[in-house]
């Protein structure tokens, strides 16, 4: 008599790492031999299930939440001598899609914190701007103008605000705006030297970004409730 199969649903972690690791294996290739034979149209919703199986199965065995359904933004080009564009794909390097096709260099892509939105890079005006893709809609609006190159953005966990480097009267600080339509632009991060590459911490309560006030590049913290760096 076969023992009843195993609901992988029912497992308690933990769980040992070999075992995930041949799980996760397993998982991501288990679905395939079922799709033979389908139409392309019925499997690319079967190709989003298959992750979001994936998903599941991680989770309840490690308590972690999977990056199976997840979506990766990146900077890369066709083939060599083009330049640099936007793509997005899944986790593990299918459903290529292209964002951007301008002509021009394109970098930077950072995602919304709900993964509707992805901004970006780029010099499609002639100079560094940054741009905001809606994955909803598929269109896509500028958030910065004005004199000087603007780079680098990074979403604030709620949102509503992006900080970038912009540089303005001959310097290059960190600036906001507003992450609807890049109004309300407010100076973040100002000093002597080059202040760029700002990240928040996933409670936003603090910034890290890179700094020349002390003549070479520098990793900083900076404390937005005590308004305080620390190197």
């Amino acid at each position: 008599v076969l023992p009843p199969p195993i609901n992988p649903f029912e497992v308690t972690p933990p769980f040992p790492p070999f075992a995930i690791n041949l799980l996760v294996d397993a998982l991501i290739a288990s679905l395939p031999s079922v799709m033979t034979g389908l139409s392309s149209s019925t499997f690319k919703p079967l190709h989003g299930y298959r992750f979001r199986f994936a998903d599941k199965c991680l989770e309840k065995l490690t308590r972690d939440k999977g990056i199976f359904s997840t979506k990766l933004a990146f900077a890369g080009a066709r083939k060599q001598g083009d330049l640099r564009q936007i793509f997005i794909s899944n986790f593990d390097g299918s459903g290529l899609k292209q964002i951007t096709n301008n002509g021009s260099i394109n970098m930077s892509p950072s995602w919304s914190p709900d993964g509707t939105k992805l901004t970006y890079t780029s010099f499609r005006e002639g100079k560094a701007d940054i741009y905001v893709y809606n994955m909803l809609t598929q269109k896509t609006s500028k958030l910065t103008s004005g004199f000087g190159n603007n780079s680098g953005a990074n979403w604030h966990p709620d949102g509503r605000r992006i900080a970038f480097s912009g540089s303005h009267s001959g310097l290059t600080s960190i600036f906001t705006v507003s992450a609807i339509d890049g109004s309300d632009r407010k100076s973040f991060i100002a000093g002597s030297g080059l202040e760029v590459e700002p990240a928040y911490s996933p409670d936003g309560a603090k910034v890290a970004f890179v700094s020349g006030r002390f003549g070479n590049p520098h990793l900083f913290i900076r404390d937005l409730r005590s308004d305080s760096d620390t190197r």
